[in-house]
């Protein structure tokens, strides 16, 4: 099977986030800032079996594999590695806490269409 670009796994990722009814989704495109990923995935969602699901959803319903998953839904913080795509996905509360978007915010959003 042909590795898909990180650009469209970006949408592909994106798709499924919005499907599992993930919201105030952004993407960043991170490339000109950092060398260890190309795109940057943050989305929130309502609840621990919320965050579960849409991992299994990831895993099975996109072209690739995540190199490596980090957190669980009890963490209220899941984090997949495709190496060009990183995910965050978060509980409410926990993401205000990290305010992830500070962080990137310099790479600027990427809108729906340009994922």
């Amino acid at each position: 099977m042909e590795r898909i670009n990180d650009r469209q796994l970006s949408k592909n990722i994106t798709g499924v986030l919005e499907d599992k009814k993930g919201y105030d989704i952004v993407a960043y495109n991170v490339a000109p800032l950092t060398t260890f990923t190309n795109y940057i995935i943050i989305s929130s969602f309502n609840s621990r079996a919320q965050l579960k699901s849409v991992v299994r959803e990831i895993k099975g319903g996109i072209d690739s594999n995540p190199r490596h998953v980090e957190g669980d839904g009890e963490s209220g913080w899941i984090l997949l590695d495709f190496d060009g795509v990183i995910v965050n996905l978060f509980l409410e509360d926990t993401r205000k806490f990290y305010r992830l978007e500070r962080l990137w915010g310099k790479a600027g959003k990427i809108g729906e269409k340009d994922v």
